[in-house]
């Protein structure tokens, strides 16, 4: 602190940084004040940590299935990018292979030091399991200002949910909708390859038939 003789004078200069990252080390190594005109005395308080403290150590995911059956990931480190996550769920808890996606919220944390959030969609899992959860290792614990959260914000229901739109649950509308011939169980090339069909209003009814094998004439009656 300067403290110039008169106190009318004293000027206080408060500056604010903000950091997106937690510093494990001194934030404060060397601080350099240049006198004006005047002689003066100051001290500077040196290695100071302004930063809370950052997040180390190793975290886990414990797995809980629908009966009950618990599951633990490998430690993963502060920074293991989603797809690690991803991968660590997939390969040791096994029931969720290739069920589920795992995605980062970057926007919370800008840094890996300050904490993490993500969350785990069971896309292809039908079942009612349990609640996902973040624990510390136990050969390297998480160490600093830790707390712990987890959450299910859509709960398991019988509703049928489909991302890619299954095709035999697709229509579209056709005056003259495409079909496949066969003729003796081989498959017939239609006109134009247009084998379609049309609905129109009937202009008669076939009551009977004859066919002649002699002169190879088909006779057909009705209204």
């Amino acid at each position: 602190m300067l403290e110039p003789t008169a106190a009318d004078k004293i000027t206080t200069n408060v500056y604010e940084i903000q950091i997106d990252r937690l510093v494990a080390s001194e934030t404060t190594t060397d601080i350099k004040i240049a006198k004006a005109t005047t002689k003066a005395e100051f001290t500077v308080e040196r290695n100071v940590v302004v930063s809370g403290k950052a997040l180390t150590g190793k975290w886990k995911i414990k797995c809980v299935y629908e009966d009950g059956a618990v599951a633990y990931t490998k430690p993963l480190k502060m920074d293991a990018s989603s797809h690690t996550i991803f991968r660590h769920i997939s390969e040791h808890c096994p029931k969720m292979r290739n069920t589920i996606m795992v995605y980062e919220q970057d926007k919370l944390y800008p840094h890996h030091s300050i904490g993490r959030d993500f969350y785990i969609d069971f896309a292809s899992y039908n079942g009612d399991i349990g609640q996902f959860e973040v624990v510390s290792d136990e050969e390297e614990p998480l160490d600093g200002d830790v707390t712990y959260s987890a959450s299910t914000p859509v709960e398991y229901g019988k509703n049928l949910v489909f991302y890619p739109i299954p095709f035999d649950m697709l229509e579209t509308y056709e005056e003259t909708p495409q079909i496949l011939v066969e003729i003796d169980d081989m498959p017939a090339v239609c006109h134009s390859m247009d084998c379609g069909f049309k609905y129109i209003p009937a202009v008669g009814e076939v009551t009977a038939f004859t066919f002649d094998d002699a002169t190879d004439k088909l006779t057909i009656t009705g209204t």
